[in-house]
């Protein structure tokens, strides 16, 4: 997607208002698998190039407090230990790859494929 597409300051923008409101644009458990994804993946060029994806990593680690010395919020850090376990397991039983949820997750919303080996 190019960037003329897609408005980063507008989204981010967007989601820091909703948030402040008490809405909720993208729920606490699809940014934490997002960020499980993100952490266990590593370097997937197609990251990068997700503009969608770069605004909601950069809100949730606003949100929940995971940038630099910060302390971040406990229950989101289990959260995200939940799911990183779950891609590890499931990574242990098949050998490489991601479950279900994972591929569709990213497929669904941000039009990135993880590779599977």
């Amino acid at each position: 997607m190019d960037k003329t597409d897609f408005d980063y300051d507008f989204y981010l923008v967007t989601l820091r208002t909703a948030d402040a409101v008490g809405m909720a644009v993208v729920n606490k458990d699809d940014l934490a698998r997002v960020m499980a994804i993100i952490l266990h993946e590593g370097g997937n060029e197609q990251f990068t190039y997700s503009y969608k994806l770069r605004v909601e990593m950069q809100f949730a680690q606003e949100k929940y407090h995971i940038r630099g010395g910060e302390t971040p919020d406990p229950r989101f850090v289990l959260l995200l230990q939940r799911y990183i376990r779950e891609i590890e397991i499931y990574q242990e039983q098949h050998k490489c790859g991601y479950p279900d949820w994972a591929v569709t997750l990213m497929k669904d919303r941000y039009g990135i494929k993880l590779y599977n080996c």
